[in-house]
């Protein structure tokens, strides 16, 4: 029963040695590439644009900006 539960220690060592090498982040080359889709940033052939020159939004007339608010119109 004891070399049972020994064996069983050690393939469980194994899998969770295997699981971590394999789920470790392989580091990028580019700093340019989006990590989570792998497109690169600000690319002429596609991809996605980031603007670094971002303002924030006006205030319409009438109303008071509310940070993280939403509107819904009607009842609720």
């Amino acid at each position: 029963m004891k070399m049972k539960n020994v064996s069983n220690l050690k393939l469980l060592l194994v899998v969770a040695l295997c699981a971590s090498v394999v789920g470790c982040k392989r580091s990028s080359s580019s700093g340019n590439v989006d990590s989570a889709t792998g497109w690169k940033i600000n690319d002429k052939k596609g991809g996605f644009q980031y603007n670094t020159n971002f303002k924030e939004q006006e205030t319409p007339p009438g109303t008071t900006f509310i940070e993280g608010g939403t509107f819904t119109m009607g009842r609720v």
